[in-house]
């Protein structure tokens, strides 16, 4: 079902500067490397994906029902 692929996807970087940990954990003095044991070493993988198909559903009953 290629037409539910928004074609938008990435991977997080969390690592740009030492604001972003600040951010990430406004309430601590993380250094960097005391941030590294908080986090997976990996940037997490995102993509969005479109789930309001209620319209493709409805129309995919409707055509079932008439093969009936």
């Amino acid at each position: 079902m290629k037409q539910r692929f928004s074609k938008s996807g990435g991977t997080l970087d969390f690592f740009i500067s030492g604001d972003r940990i600040k951010e990430l954990f406004p309430t601590e003095n993380y250094t960097r490397e005391k941030f590294s044991y908080q986090l997976s070493d990996h940037f997490p993988v995102w993509v969005q994906i479109k789930t309001d198909i209620e319209g493709q559903r409805l129309n995919q009953i409707i055509q079932n029902t008439r093969k009936v």
